[in-house]
Order: structure tokens, then C-alpha cells, then sequence
């Protein structure tokens, strides 16, 4: 049973004031534009709105229903429309709820009632609606039959359209007579026949059919439509009867397929068949004849290469005397280098190069003006390939020659780093030396005031010379300079002692 809401369910359009049907109007306005839009899309099936094909501009083929397609394997329940229950034609989505629908579905049912036809929420035909590409790419991968009659192509749904339009002999065609508004198949669509759809009497039972469908007519319903065959005594349709003896009856008296090449057995068919079988003598010299006629076709045709490319030689043999002439008329005459090298790449315009004049060399070589331009143009082609691979040449090159050179300057640039290291550490240390050096020599020649002052007051050297010969005590240390008036102990770095030899130079 198919949701509520749907064209099936049949709801009764209830009487409504003026502004109700015009805002009725308007919505089936906006509807019709919105299925045109989606009828764009559909393989060249021009949809104006939803109605017959009478009220529409008649196309040149006759429109797909893709509703109606057979597919070559089972298809999933998700991809089939909630409405019409075949695979989805055209999906498109509700914005507010999610649901996938039939395109041509749901705006029928958007015309009976503007709601999804699931959940009952009101739904905008201008806003509401957006394309299921997912879905759509989905179902254009499944294989799908044609849907001619008479057509067993099979192929992805999306390549169905372009078989369908342009090479199925069955796809159904306004019919050639201009008066008559009916279908028929492409391969009865000739003016020869004119119309098919003109009723006729069949010629065995009397009974008036269709000559579009007298065919099929003469296979299933016509009750005189058989006779027995007067050589095989089989039934045979009768107007397939011409065809079958010719062909394929087993009693008619034949001759041998070979019997162009010498064999003259004549039999029945069946014992043709036989014949040929075994096989027939004159075979291996038929095969024989018609590999020789083969040949014959490829040397006449290896010929005509042959003479093309000799006729492109000679051109290109002028060309290179006509080049060597104008260089060297160019080389006498009294103009600067560059005007002498420009002529040698520009091709002469004259008459006598002219692709007409070119054309008419040897008698007609060169078949027309198209063939030496054509020429032209391949031998152009090649030295621009010849340039191409040049400047690829000398990229790669450049590109080594600037790979060496960076490495190179990177180990230089290393080993300036090293040296610069070392110099610091020698300059970080004869400072430190110096430094130390000069501590000492302050903290030696400062002494002498503080010691002179304290032999006056005390009367007593013994100090002095204990003090000398036993360095420099902490009582010393603390005495103030005379000149600066601060203490050695303040300003002046701890004495890094090794050994008393001083501090070591460092190791490289």
C-alpha cells in the first residue's frame, strides 16, 4: 500500500476562496518551474510540467521511463522511492527531514498537499528540496536492459541515455508521416515505408492489423500463419518461408561454398554440411585465393605509404636546397649578422613555397594543400620535442652543478664555524690569563703603603719581611689602597691556582 498523500491515495481537492487558489496557483507555478529544472537533467527529456507528452514540445526520441526499467540484478531496498516502490528516478531530498524521494513523485504529491508525504511536515517547493548526488551516483553504477523491444544491450544506468538517443535501432521515433502523432522504432522510421500505424488486412486470416505490429501478428495470433515446408515438412511461418529455403531448410538442393574455386558438388544441405566437414578439397585453394587477394590489398595500400612518404622526402629535399640557397644569398648580400640568421628560421613566402605550389610538385605528390601543411606541422612538432628534451637536459645539469656548489660552500661554511670556535677559546683564555696576571700585580704593589705605616707605629720590620716572604695574608689583603681607598678583596676575582704554574692553555 503506498503512503498517505501520494496520487494514488486519491485526495479530493476541497473548494476554496479566491486567495486560496491564487496562492494555489502561484505554488503550481513555482512547481513547474522546479520540474523543468529536474527535466533538464534527465538525459534530454524536455519536462514542463507534470502532465501527458501532449501538452509538451514532442521530442525527438521517445522519453525513457526509468520507473519501468529492468535491472540486470537485485536492487536494494534503500534505493527504491517510498512511493512509487522502483528504484529512485531523479532523487532528490527533503531539507527538514531527510527523506529521498522520486523526483516527479514527490512534486505530484507536493500538488495535493505541500507536506512530505512521510512524516506530514510542511514542505517549501522553493526551499525545502535539494539534489541526493549520493544516491544518484549509486543507482547510475547499476546495470540496467535497454528498454527497446528487440534490444538486449546491457549497461550502467548512466550510459543508458547515450545508447538509448543515439544508437538503439529499437528506440521508438515520431513516426516519418507528419499527419500521424504515434511512435515507431528507428529502423522502421523511413520514408520508403511511410506511416506503420495504418491498419491493413493480413494477407493469411484476413484480420486487420497494424502494419507496425503485423510482425508480431504473423508469430503469435494469425491463425493461418504456418505451412509445412514442401522439402523438410516442417511448419514454417509463411511469410518467413522465402527465407528458409534459401537459408536454412536441410532438403534444398545447394552447391558447395567453394565452387568458386573449382568444386562442383551439388546436394542437399545437410549433405553439404557434411561436405564442407570433412573438409571440402577445394578449401586449402580458397583459403589459398583469398589470402593472395588480402596480401594484394595490403601491398597496394603499403604502396601508397611508400609513395607518401617518398613524395615528403623530396619535399623535404627541396627545402633544404631552397635553405641552402637563400643562405647563401643572404651571405653575399651586404647586410648586418642578424638579418642574415633571421631568414634562415622564417619560411620563404613566395609563391614557389606556397602549400598550392608545393601541392603541384612531381606531377602531384602531395595530394592537396592540407597534406603539405600537414607535413609542416609534424616536422614542427618534432624539433619542438627535440627543444623540449634539450631544456630538460640542461635543467637536470644546472640542477647538479647548483647541488655540488651548495655542498661545497656548506663545508666550508662548517669549517669557518670550527676555526671561528677555536679562535674564541684561545681569546677567552689568554683573557683570563691576563686577568689573573694582573690581579696579582695589584695585590703585590698595594702593599707596600699599608706596611710602611704599621713599622712606623710599631717600630718593628719583622712584619714586613714575615709577611714577604710568606705571600700575601688575609690581614694585608683587608688594608686599604692608598690611591683608591678600597680593598683588593671587593673588586679583585678569587686566584685560580695550578700548581703555581698558572692556568693551562686550552687543547685544540
Amino acid at each position: 500500500m503506498p503512503p498517505p498523500n501520494t496520487p494514488e491515495e486519491g485526495v479530493p481537492a476541497a473548494v476554496s476562496s479566491p486567495p486560496a487558489r491564487a496562492r494555489r496557483s502561484a505554488r503550481n507555478a513555482s512547481i513547474s518551474s522546479v520540474a523543468a529544472t529536474i527535466g533538464s537533467e534527465t538525459q534530454g527529456i524536455c519536462v514542463g510540467s507534470v502532465g501527458d507528452l501532449s501538452s509538451r514540445t514532442r521530442p525527438c526520441v521517445l522519453p525513457i521511463n526509468y520507473q519501468e526499467l529492468r535491472y540486470e540484478s537485485e536492487v536494494d531496498k534503500s534505493l527504491e522511492c517510498p512511493i512509487c516502490r522502483t528504484p529512485f528516478s531523479v532523487p532528490i531530498t527533503t531539507k527538514p527531514c531527510g527523506h529521498t524521494f522520486c523526483s516527479v513523485c514527490l512534486l505530484r504529491a507536493h500538488q495535493m498537499r505541500p507536506v512530505c508525504p512521510i512524516d506530514r511536515r510542511p514542505l517549501d517547493i522553493d526551499r525545502d528540496f535539494c539534489k541526493a548526488r549520493v544516491i544518484h551516483d549509486q543507482l547510475d553504477r547499476l546495470r540496467v536492459k535497454c528498454p527497446s523491444q528487440g534490444c538486449d544491450y546491457v549497461c550502467p544506468r548512466e550510459l543508458l541515455a547515450v545508447h538509448y538517443e543515439r544508437y538503439c535501432e529499437g528506440t521508438p521515433v515520431p513516426c516519418p508521416d507528419n499527419s500521424c502523432d504515434l511512435w515507431i522504432a528507428r529502423h522502421d522510421a523511413t520514408p520508403d515505408k511511410g506511416c506503420l500505424h495504418k491498419y491493413t488486412p493480413c494477407q493469411y486470416c484476413s484480420k486487420q492489423v497494424m502494419k507496425a505490429a503485423l510482425e508480431e501478428h504473423y508469430d503469435r495470433e494469425c491463425s493461418g500463419n504456418t505451412v509445412k515446408c514442401a522439402e523438410c515438412d516442417v511448419d514454417v511461418v509463411q511469410h518467413r518461408m522465402e527465407s528458409h529455403v534459401v537459408n536454412d531448410c536441410p532438403s534444398t538442393v545447394v552447391s558447395c561454398k567453394w565452387s568458386s574455386y573449382g568444386c562442383g558438388k551439388k546436394a542437399p544441405r545437410r549433405d553439404i554440411w557434411a561436405h564442407e566437414k570433412k573438409p571440402c578439397v577445394y578449401q586449402a585453394i580458397g583459403r589459398l585465393v583469398k589470402d593472395r587477394e588480402e596480401d594484394r590489398l595490403i601491398i597496394s595500400e603499403l604502396r601508397a605509404r611508400l609513395s607518401t612518404v617518398e613524395g615528403r622526402l623530396r619535399m623535404s629535399e627541396k627545402e633544404k636546397t631552397e635553405r641552402k640557397e637563400r643562405k647563401r644569398r643572404q651571405a653575399s648580400s651586404n647586410v648586418d649578422n642578424t638579418e642574415n640568421t633571421i631568414p634562415a628560421f622564417v619560411p620563404d613566402l613566395n609563391l614557389s613555397n606556397s602549400p598550392r605550389a608545393a601541392a603541384s610538385y612531381n606531377n602531384g605528390t602531395w595530394d592537396s594543400p592540407e597534406d603539405y601543411m600537414l607535413a609542416q606541422f609534424e616536422r614542427m612538432e618534432t624539433q619542438m620535442e627535440d627543444l623540449r628534451k634539450n631544456i630538460h637536459e640542461l635543467d637536470g645539469l644546472h640542477s647538479m652543478r647548483l647541488l655540488n656548489d651548495t655542498m661545497r660552500l656548506n663545508e666550508q661554511i662548517a669549517e669557518l664555524g670550527s676555526k671561528v670556535g677555536v679562535i674564541g677559546m684561545h681569546t677567552t683564555w689568554l683573557m683570563n690569563v691576563q686577568r689573573q696576571s694582573r690581579g696579582q700585580q695589584r695585590a703585590v704593589g698595594g702593599v707596600g703603603s699599608p706596611l710602611g705605616a704599621f713599622a712606623s707605629s710599631s717600630g718593628g720590620s719583622g712584619a714586613t719581611s714575615g709577611a714577604t716572604a710568606g705571600g700575601v695574608s688575609d690581614t694585608l689583603r683587608n688594608a686599604p689602597d692608598n690611591e683608591g681607598g678600597r680593598y683588593y678583596s671587593s673588586n679583585m676575582p678569587p686566584r685560580r691556582n695550578s700548581d703555581g704554574r698558572g692556568e693551562n692553555p686550552p687543547r685544540l
